[in-house]
């Protein structure tokens, strides 16, 4: 694939007006593929730990006792936070709030470029969660849900919390295609750069299709295919690679070389694949200003996107108190609405108890708003059955 300009040229965005039907997916549109709600991360994380410790045969091996170490790192970090819980009642079992603490201190210890103790604490704690996130599988009714929109002559836009790749190989599966906003291809590699110049969408050729056909999918926490080295921030479009039965000296080993590709680095030792990544899992609160670059090209994709959209469907997110940026992007993307109609939250949270519940002003919520409580498992599928027309009798 090579980086459509032309195609990019020829439109002023890359998200028709009036035509967007943005989908935005939380957890919840996710835990029935594999990987956990925030809530029951460290369950998993113990339970995928153990697992390593088992599988560990050789104990020299590096890249495994470092990984190792970080999910250590993370249960000690836990286990120093539950010692406030006679003072203050917080969930340190929710991964977001774990790693916000943690981030918050690295903020407080922050000195310009050198890398502190919270620093290396933020990179073990963001390991972790790669290493649960990839383990996931596809949704096959992700698709065909998305076609129906096409095919009713909407522009399906995803907006998504989640890092996992259930949606890239959902459409991959399909035979579709996919691009990440404010990334471009770097040459053969396979290994996407973040655009310089520009929060615009750098739009993708394909072999079947214009690039207008291509689905955007915008990640506001990063995402288990994004990374970042000395030399910048890296999405990757091999994403096979990115799966819990891949071991993690394979995976390094796989990035290593399409970086050295990518960058025409000459390593010393040409057997070598010691390099230093770290993947691009961005803390849902205050670890979004460090990396400013990376989300405010998310950011600013997400917020054009809604303004041209029609309709927002929200499924399995609940707007959780960790995370404030989104109800800020909402504001500001509804702000400059022209041809607004609905927003639709499909979640299992009671209607009164659900975060959406307190954002909305009365109009909205009583003329343009539709809660359907039910488990995105169910609902996905069914929307994928129904002509885009008729989606109304599912989302009501």
């Amino acid at each position: 694939m090579d980086v459509d300009t032309a195609g990019a040229t020829a439109r002023k965005n890359a998200f028709e007006p009036n035509k967007n039907i943005v989908f935005l997916l939380g957890a919840g549109a996710s835990v029935a593929h594999g990987p956990p709600l925030m809530a029951g991360f460290m369950i998993a994380a113990f339970d995928r730990y153990y697992s390593l410790k088992q599988a560990v045969a050789n104990p020299s091996e590096q890249p495994t006792r470092e990984f190792l170490k970080s999910y250590a790192k993370m249960f000690g970090f836990r286990d120093k936070c539950r010692r406030t819980l006679w003072a203050i009642d917080r969930d340190w079992d929710n991964i977001e709030e774990l790693y916000t603490q943690a981030d918050l201190l690295r903020l407080v210890e922050h000195r310009g470029d050198e890398i502190t103790e919270q620093e290396q604490l933020c990179n073990h704690i963001a390991s972790v969660i790669w290493d649960i996130y990839r383990g996931a599988n596809p949704n096959p009714f992700m698709s065909k849900m998305l076609d129906k929109v096409r095919e009713g002559g909407g522009a399906p836009v995803i907006v998504t919390t989640n890092y996992d790749l259930i949606v890239e190989n959902a459409i991959k599966d399909a035979k579709q295609h996919w691009y990440y906003p404010g990334f471009a291809l770097g040459g053969t590699s396979g290994l996407w750069t973040l655009a310089k110049d520009t929060h615009k969408p750098v739009p993708l050729k394909t072999a079947r299709a214009e690039a207008t056909t291509s689905l955007p999918i915008i990640k506001l926490h990063g995402s288990v295919n994004w990374f970042r080295m000395e030399d910048g921030w890296f999405a990757d479009e091999e994403i096979a690679v990115y799966q819990q039965k891949v071991a993690f000296a394979d995976v390094n080993r796989s990035i290593y070389q399409r970086w050295r590709q990518l960058t025409n680095r000459t390593p010393a030792d040409p057997e070598s694949t010691a390099i230093h990544f770290h993947p691009a899992i961005i803390p849902p609160m205050l670890g979004k200003a460090k990396h400013n670059q990376l989300f405010a090209q998310q950011w600013a994709a997400a917020i054009d996107a809604i303004r041209r959209a029609s309709q927002i469907i929200v499924i399995g997110y609940s707007f959780p108190s960790t995370d404030a940026f989104m109800s800020r992007l909402l504001t500001e993307a509804l702000s400059e609405q022209q041809d607004f109609r609905r927003l639709t939250v499909v979640d299992t949270v009671e209607p009164e108890k659900h975060g959406i519940h307190g954002l909305l002003a009365t109009r909205l919520r009583t003329k343009q708003f539709r809660y359907v409580r039910q488990m995105a498992e169910y609902v996905v599928p069914q929307l994928s059955s129904r002509e885009f027309d008729n989606w109304e009798q599912i989302l009501k």
